[in-house]
C-alpha cells in the first residue's frame, strides 16, 4: 500500500475541502482527487461522502485513518531506526574470534566502541576456525577474525589479512634461562612448555624445531586457547610460554616476562585477518568494527 495516499487520506480528513487539502498537500485538486479515489477502488470502499457543501468522513473512512496513522507512525519510527543504525547510535553485531585475536585485538576494539558507540550490542563467539566457520555459514556470525592459517579455503568465503602476529618464547623475569645466550630450542625442553592449540601440519613442524622424535607429539604441560592463561601460567612458574609478542606486549615493557634467546629463533607466526560471507553486505555495526581492526591491528604485530 502507498504511504502517499494514506498521508493525503488523513490531510483530507483533517480539513473536509478538497482544494485545501490539496494545497496543504502541495497537489492540484485533480490529483489528489485521484489519489483519494484509488485508494477507495484499493480498499473496495467508500472513505468520503462528497456533496456540493464539502467532504465528510464515512464510518469505515474514520476507521481506515486511525489504522492510517499507526502505519504512518511506524514508518516514520522506522526510518528513524535505519537512521540511527547508519549512525551506529543502535545495534546488534554478532561475531566470531580465535584466542589471539581475542587476547590481542578486540579489547582495545570493544573498549573503543563501548566509549563511543555505547548503544551497539556485541555477541562474541570465541570457538575454533572450523566451528567458526560453520557459524558464518550458518549466518550465526556476521564475520570472525582468526588465523587465516587454521582456515579451510571455500570459495562461499573470502579472507582479508590484518595483520602477521610474529611468535617467540617467553619466561617470567627471574628465569633461569633469562640470562642464558643463544639456547639451543631443546635446551628448552627441560622446563614445562605452555602454548596454544594448532593444526596438526603446524604442531609437527614446532616439535621438529624443538628436536623431538619423529612421530612424538610436541611435550605441552598446558596446552589450551586461553592465551591470558597460558601468560599467567608463565609469570607464576618456571613454565614457557610460546605465544605472540602482541600477546604479552605489556609483561614485556614493564619486564614481567622476557624473551628467551633461542638459536635458531622460532621464526613462527599467526596471520591475522577477517573471515566473512562472500557478496554480503555487513551491517553498519559490524563494517565499523572491521574498520577499526584494519586501524588497530598494525600496532600489535
Amino acid at each position: 500500500m502507498d504511504l502517499r495516499k494514506l498521508r493525503h487520506l488523513l490531510v483530507l480528513t483533517e480539513e473536509l475541502n478538497f482544494a485545501r487539502a490539496a494545497a496543504k498537500l502541495h497537489l492540484t485538486q485533480p490529483a489528489l482527487s485521484r489519489s483519494i479515489q484509488a485508494l477507495e477502488e484499493e480498499l473496495r470502499c467508500q472513505l468520503f461522502d462528497r456533496d456540493p457543501q464539502g467532504v465528510r468522513v464515512t464510518p469505515v473512512g474514520r476507521q481506515v485513518a486511525q489504522r492510517a496513522r499507526d502505519l504512518l507512525q511506524d514508518a516514520r519510527s522506522l526510518q528513524q531506526e535505519v537512521d540511527m543504525l547508519l549512525r551506529r547510535e543502535i545495534g546488534d553485531v554478532k561475531l566470531g574470534t580465535g584466542p589471539l585475536p581475542m587476547a590481542t585485538l578486540l579489547p582495545p576494539v570493544l573498549a573503543e566502541l563501548a566509549r563511543t558507540h555505547p548503544g551497539v550490542h556485541v555477541e562474541i563467539e570465541s570457538q575454533s576456525a572450523q566451528e567458526l566457520m560453520t557459524l558464518l555459514l550458518d549466518g550465526a556470525i556476521e564475520f570472525f577474525v582468526g588465523d587465516l592459517g587454521s582456515v579451510t579455503v571455500d570459495r562461499r568465503m573470502t579472507m582479508q589479512p590484518l595483520v602477521q602476529q610474529h611468535m617467540s618464547v617467553f619466561g617470567r623475569a627471574g628465569h633461569p634461562l633469562a640470562s642464558a645466550a643463544a639456547l639451543a630450542p631443546d635446551a628448552l625442553r627441560a622446563y614445562p612448555i605452555v602454548t596454544g592449540r594448532r593444526p596438526a601440519a603446524a604442531g609437527a613442524s614446532l616439535a621438529r624445531h624443538f628436536g623431538v622424535p619423529e612421530g612424538d607429539p610436541f611435550p605441552a604441560h598446558v596446552l589450551c586457547d586461553n592465551i591470558p592463561l597460558l601468560v599467567k601460567v608463565a609469570l607464576g612458574s618456571d613454565a614457557l610460554a610460546i605465544v605472540t609478542y602482541a600477546a604479552v606486549r605489556d609483561e614485556l615493557a614493564t619486564g614481567a616476562l622476557v624473551e628467551i634467546d633461542m638459536q635458531p629463533p622460532l621464526n613462527r607466526f599467526a596471520d591475522i585477518g577477517i573471515v566473512r560471507l562472500a557478496g554480503w553486505t555487513l551491517s553498519p555495526a559490524a563494517e565499523w568494527l572491521i574498520e577499526r581492526l584494519r586501524d588497530f591491528a598494525g600496532q600489535t604485530a
